[in-house]
């Protein structure tokens, strides 16, 4: 046998798979801070280019998440005729953490005066779309008007009672 016959073909060393780079903190802080500057400027709906087409908001003052990239868009352009163009909404805080992060915030009056039952927070999970950083679920939590906490105990109380007694009511 000929050692040419022997020797296997040179096969062309295989390139490993482009792998996408995780996001940074800084990369998901300058995103939360992005998105609040476009809701600051009062330009609502153009915060909708900052989600992924099937990215869901989830607003838990509504009954329902906004699920896909044109139910995002209609509720940020509601938002956007309905809020007063006069208020303010200003990012207390920033809580980076990569593909997630969390922001506290208010809303404040010209005059710098924190608007009653304006404050709350958010929760985001990121993405890498291509190269640019999206917004693929966000929570946002803002404050109750109306304060239950005392009567949301109480209901809790109850219902733990029945519980226990009645333990196939969570079956």
């Amino acid at each position: 046998m000929s050692s040419a016959a022997s020797e296997a073909p040179s096969l062309p060393t295989p390139t490993p798979p482009t792998s996408i780079p995780p996001i940074s903190a800084a990369e998901s802080e300058a995103a939360v801070r992005h998105l609040w500057a476009t809701f600051d400027s009062g330009a609502f709906s153009a915060a909708a280019t900052l989600f992924t087409p099937t990215a869901s908001y989830v607003d838990t003052l509504y009954g329902k998440p906004f699920a896909g990239i044109d139910a995002i868009t209609g509720h940020l352009t509601a938002m956007e005729s309905a809020f007063p163009s006069q208020f303010r909404f200003i990012l207390d805080d920033v809580a980076p953490g990569g593909a997630c992060a969390g922001a506290r915030w208010h809303v404040e009056t010209p005059g710098g005066r924190t608007v009653p039952f304006s404050r709350g927070a958010s929760m985001y999970s990121l993405v890498r779309e291509g190269g640019d950083v999206r917004f693929q679920e966000a929570w946002d939590f803002p404050e109750p008007t109306v304060k239950a906490a005392g009567a949301t105990l109480l209901l809790l109380r109850g219902v733990s009672a029945l519980v226990g007694r009645f333990p196939g009511l969570l079956k």
